[in-house]
């Protein structure tokens, strides 16, 4: 399908501008990325969205920038490596980029964000209309960005979330694909979304032609269809 970019979504242009409409690919690889470890951040009354992935998934990272560019998103310059340093004085390369900022995706900043009573603090959380936004898509740009095969089923990482955002999490995949999840404790207060065995071969279906090549070791290497 030939993908056609908007000029009109560049740095130069007003924020309140960047209009839409958004398509739906555009749309739920947002919504995955903010289920993983992407994040959003609203200034002056615009949204925008920020990527920080280590190079370890080199293949997958230059193609979620690519995804972005192409449809006009963010700037096409290459993100470049940045050196962190991790546990231990452990060295290690990540890149940065983010999208430019758009007052018409201000309701998925919304959808995905609030402010905690206790703290007054902007938080996290899974949007009430997941359901709505769930696509194989956005299952496989979630698991490419946060999954993991652990033991017979899928692992992913939700840390992040509190419980019950992941109890509505697990009923609209129920729901919307009929995939029955588990959550694991990692912690005291936190926990991991699995996919258990039974569920694998469905999942797999679903989210196989949308995933990077060299990330379908996340789900065993397809083993399961």
């Amino acid at each position: 399908m030939l993908v056609q970019t908007r000029f009109f979504y560049t740095s130069r242009l007003p924020a309140a501008q960047r209009i839409g409409p958004h398509n739906q690919d555009v749309v739920s690889t947002l919504v995955g990325n903010l289920l993983g470890d992407s994040w959003g951040e609203k200034p002056y009354q615009s949204s925008r969205f920020h990527f920080h992935m280590a190079s370890r998934n080199v293949d997958y990272l230059h193609w979620l920038h690519q995804f972005y560019t192409k449809r006009g998103y963010c700037s096409p310059e290459k993100p470049k490596p940045t050196k962190q340093i991790g546990k231990g004085g452990k060295i290690y390369f990540s890149y940065k980029w983010r999208t430019w900022s758009f007052s018409s995706l201000n309701w998925l900043y919304d959808s995905f964000y609030t402010i905690c009573p206790k703290t007054g603090k902007t938080r996290k959380r899974i949007p009430l209309l997941i359901e709505e936004l769930l696509t194989p898509r956005a299952l496989a740009v979630w698991i490419m960005d946060d999954g993991s095969a652990a033991n017979a089923g899928v692992l992913i990482s939700t840390e992040g979330f509190e419980i019950q955002d992941l109890e509505i999490l697990q009923r609209a995949l129920k729901n919307k694909f009929f995939l029955t999840t588990t959550l694991q404790r990692r912690a005291k207060t936190k926990w991991g979304l699995y996919f258990p065995k039974s569920e694998c071969f469905e999942l797999v279906r679903l989210v196989k032609p949308f995933m990077v090549a060299s990330m379908m070791y996340k789900l065993h290497n397809t083993k399961f269809g």
